[in-house]
């Protein structure tokens, strides 16, 4: 069996220094993976009941402060080297689906393979997303069809094959 542990993205936790001790600690301690959530925006009042704490409310919520994914788990690749790093859920809608395959495939590159990426395209939330999305230029089925034909192995911007499996 193995375990992963999610690093914090906001918080007192949250700074450079900290997050580099707690990822190079988890390594040391033989975790296979470390994963970091895709909250780009976390509005300062929401209503409805968050069902993974205590009193149902969301953490860090009160600053709307959030680390962004791709850019910390980059941070943390060079304070590691056998760690697998995990998109706990990367939300395609939120990104330009070519910047983002690119990031992607670099990090993995850089970080020499230790990607492991989680997306989503359609959720419970897909309401709030497709209509976040729809106020920007792409619509959500035109973003997906964008990353998938970034990733194809035709693509002059392909991501790399291991990632198919």
């Amino acid at each position: 069996m193995k375990y992963g542990f999610t690093l914090p993205g906001r918080g007192q936790l949250a700074t450079p220094e900290r997050l580099g001790i707690i990822a190079r600690k988890g390594e040391e301690f033989g975790f296979d993976s470390l994963l970091t959530g895709d909250h780009i925006l976390v509005p300062r009042n929401i209503s409805s009941v968050y069902p993974y704490t205590e009193g149902g409310e969301f953490p860090g919520s009160g600053s709307g402060e959030s680390m962004e994914q791709i850019t910390l788990l980059s941070y943390i690749a060079g304070q590691t080297s056998k760690i697998r790093l995990v998109t706990s859920v990367l939300i395609v809608p939120h990104r330009n689906p070519l910047i983002a395959a690119k990031s992607l495939a670099t990090l993995d590159l850089l970080s020499e393979g230790r990607l492991v990426v989680g997306v989503i395209f359609l959720s419970q939330r897909s309401a709030v997303l497709t209509r976040q999305c729809s106020r920007s230029a792409l619509e959500l089925s035109a973003r997906i069809s964008r990353l998938e034909a970034a990733c194809r192995a035709d693509s002059p911007h392909r991501c790399p094959a291991h990632w198919f499996g």
